[in-house]
């Protein structure tokens, strides 16, 4: 019995260490939303499902020269948001749908990439370290 409480309580310590270094990994982490890697990796994040548009094609023409401008006006914070444009959806009932222009949608990838990923990372961790914390304090095995 007590070589198991042991060794329940090794993996404990030894789990607990691994969160608290992927924490500090993470909140160290630099981000970099206008990197042009990363912009690359939203574009084609964000293509998925709309190669066939019109709007991802034309985009996809100059590839390399509009992730460069997009780089460039988000590293000078020149970037502003094209808006929406709106159309209709009649299946099963008319609705109207506001989307984002391509270009705003493989920014907002981007954020979602390099800033929320790692922040619900960072909260899953957080949440496991508090919950190892409390069953350590009462005694229980996680």
């Amino acid at each position: 019995y007590k070589r198991d409480n042991l060794k329940k309580e090794e993996t404990r310590e030894q789990l607990y260490g691994e969160i608290i270094k992927k924490n500090s990994e993470l909140k160290s982490r630099e981000i970099d939303v206008e990197g042009f890697e990363n912009l690359y990796k939203a574009h084609k994040a964000a293509r998925l499902g709309k190669r066939d548009k019109i709007e991802v094609i034309d985009f996809e023409l100059n590839l390399s020269r509009n992730l460069t401008l997009l780089s460039q006006s988000l590293i000078n914070k020149t970037y502003k948001m094209s808006g929406y444009y709106s159309f209709y959806v009649h299946d099963p009932k008319e609705r109207e749908i506001h989307a984002l222009h391509y270009v705003d949608r493989v920014v907002q990838h981007c954020i979602c990439d390099e800033l929320l990923a790692p922040l619900a990372m960072l909260v899953m961790m957080e949440s496991i370290q508090q919950k190892i914390i409390e069953n350590g304090e009462r005694g229980k095995s996680t």
